[in-house]
């Protein structure tokens, strides 16, 4: 005789080792726009959802044109990955980044109106170790005003106000349009891909 009560047990376990994949490959079979999407898995803390768009020259002029469209809605950092090592400790920032000057503009098709602008050289972008792609530099854009709090000596207080920046959190449903402009003077600009990428956040 079949003993039937075995598979009460087994048939929960079966079901739930088929689930996992799919829960995982939500996010990334979500997004339908330009470049490649990769979710690397909840257990990765920084660059776990990375949006490669693909290289960009430095060394030339030029506009790019990308559309974005099923990101989780989660906070993304658009930026540039440098095909250079990022210095640690840090130095001071090369002389051609004051040469070219990129400009990021984020469009939300729905309503036709900006999500974030931010147009500064290179020079002014923030410059990080946390690149998505080892061995790299990632600067993305982060304007950042310092101020005191009033009053004298000790009792003053340093204040840091992000006055802009080239982040912003996707909502479900969003159509939007990444424009990069290039204005390049240097003959000097290593190679360079364009990214967008988010941590894990609670």
């Amino acid at each position: 005789m079949l003993n039937t009560s075995k598979f009460r047990y087994i048939l929960p376990i079966v079901a739930t080792l088929f689930a996992v994949p799919a829960l995982s490959l939500g996010d990334r079979d979500s997004y339908s726009g330009d470049g490649k999407f990769e979710d690397r898995g909840s257990k990765t803390v920084l660059n776990r959802y990375v949006l490669d768009l693909g290289k960009i020259d430095l060394q030339k002029s030029g506009t790019h044109e990308f559309k974005l469209s099923g990101l989780p809605e989660k906070k993304f950092v658009a930026g540039i990955v440098l095909n250079m090592p990022h210095p640690l400790p840090a130095k001071p920032k090369p002389d051609w980044f004051e040469k070219v000057n990129v400009k990021m503009v984020l469009i939300d098709l729905n309503t036709d109106k900006p999500v974030f602008e931010f147009d500064q050289p290179l020079s002014k972008y923030t410059r990080t170790n946390a690149s998505p792609t080892p061995n790299t530099t990632f600067v993305y854009g982060r304007d950042i005003r310092s101020s005191f709090t009033p009053g004298k000596g000790d009792e003053r207080k340093l204040l840091l106000e992000t006055e802009s920046e080239s982040s912003f959190t996707p909502k479900k449903g969003d159509k939007l349009k990444l424009l990069v402009e290039i204005q390049s003077e240097s003959s000097e600009a290593v190679s360079a891909s364009l990214y967008l990428t988010a941590s894990r956040q609670k």
